[in-house]
């Protein structure tokens, strides 16, 4: 696979599937027969957590979100969508199917909430028998139901992060919330609770555990709009840009980072300038999501999980001797000063020869601990490959030999 897969759909009437990327807004049609992968379309979105097919076989829904790099981590935009949108898409499965097909030509968008309606973080789709289109919010602890052409669909509320739908034949749909540890049953005509059930007693939770469900909730931001997991997906990245106060003012859109292995990483931000992990969390909340209650509990508690959070472990790309050539060339060619092991970054911010929008030109060196499965590179993602970091960029600051860089790569990848 072209990127880390997630969710998948089986296209009626052929034997394709459809596979959703993890992070970011790839999709792969798939031919089972050959087990090969036809073409990969990317839609303008990210945390794509739902695929399902309508019951005429003619549209593919995707709910999503996505980023404006362009917009600010201000109210106005938050708001108003601007800096996020959580929304429903229908395409045409003519579009992806076809070699020659424009699936954005005739894409729709239905929004899933607005200003006064909390939407954070859509998670699963699907169509029931009746042709109601049914979303879980897993970030506001909602499901919103209703047809995908109406202007917007009717919300009921449900236990924390539902994620998995089933609608039964006695016209009620079951929604499993995986932060409460239970299952809603709602009755799609009326749009009405009928009852909860628990999954057992409840453990009591331990502060990592009270972080997780922080992490998760959207309900902490203005408006209810995004949570920590809307830009790093369950704890990774989208890779995309977007323009926060992270580095002290606006202006110059960053890559969001990889949070895997963050309590190691220090220190925070991409300039640098958070020498406690507590403290760059304190900040995100308040001028990014503009929580309302930032109360030092909450940090410590979002703090504690992340450190839970570790690097992937990857598996070795290539042969041996060129993952042991390719350590050889990270220390001749110096990487080590900026990246330096065993987390691979360094405690002082470094002047790589990159300079942002408005003229920064010192930056944070990024852990490179899981680079292998990033998507994009440098503070703007101005790279779209480790080999284009290399060859087009000549980074660190010289022209590494075609084999070496190889041998690099390999080496990178294991991280």
């Amino acid at each position: 696979m072209p990127f880390a897969p997630r969710e998948q759909v089986v296209l009626p009437g052929d034997d394709r599937l459809l596979v959703a990327d993890s992070f970011g807004g790839k999709l792969a049609l798939i031919d089972l027969s050959r087990n090969q992968v036809e073409r990969v379309l990317e839609l303008p979105a990210h945390n794509i957590r739902g695929l399902a097919v309508t019951n005429d076989g003619s549209q593919l829904l995707v709910a999503r979100q996505r980023i404006d790099p362009f917009a600010r981590a201000n109210r106005n935009d938050i708001v108003w969508g601007g800096l996020i949108s959580n929304s429903l898409v229908s395409l045409r499965l003519e579009d992806i199917r076809s070699p020659t097909g424009n699936m954005l030509a005739a894409m729709r968008t239905l929004d899933l909430g607005d200003f006064s309606t909390p939407s954070g973080d859509p998670q699963k789709v699907i169509v029931s028998d009746s042709g109601e289109v049914i979303v879980s919010i897993g970030g506001v602890g909602r499901v919103a139901i209703g047809k995908r052409t109406w202007p917007r669909l009717d919300h009921v509320r449900v236990g924390r992060r539902p994620g998995a739908l089933a609608s039964g034949s006695d016209g009620h749909l079951y929604v499993a919330n995986t932060l409460s540890d239970s299952i809603s049953v709602i009755d799609i005509r009326s749009r009405k609770p009928v009852k909860e059930i628990s999954l057992g007693v409840q453990a009591a939770l331990t502060e990592a555990d009270k972080g997780e469900l922080l992490f998760y909730d959207a309900s902490l931001s203005l408006r209810g709009w995004m949570s920590r997991h809307s830009c790093h997906s369950d704890g990774h990245s989208n890779g995309l840009l977007v323009d926060t106060l992270g580095d002290g003012n606006y202006g110059a859109p960053k890559r969001v980072p990889s949070l895997l292995g963050v309590g190691e990483s220090g220190p925070w931000a991409w300039n640098g300038s958070m020498s406690a992990l507590e403290d760059q969390i304190h900040k995100s909340l308040r001028t990014t999501l503009h929580a309302r209650d930032v109360s030092a509990d909450k940090v410590r508690a979002l703090a504690t999980f992340l450190r839970t959070l570790q690097p992937p472990q990857l598996p070795t790309i290539g042969s041996g001797v060129s993952v042991r050539k390719g350590q050889e060339v990270f220390v001749s060619s110096g990487c080590q000063h900026c990246h330096t092991p065993p987390s691979y970054t360094a405690k002082t911010s470094r002047d790589v020869g990159l300079a942002d929008e408005v003229g920064n030109r010192q930056f944070n060196p990024p852990s490179l601990r899981g680079v292998g499965l990033r998507s994009s590179f440098f503070h703007d993602g101005r790279a779209r490959s480790l080999k284009e970091v290399f060859e087009v960029h000549r980074h660190p600051d010289r022209q590494i030999p075609p084999t070496e860089i190889a041998d690099l790569i390999a080496f990178l990848s294991t991280l």
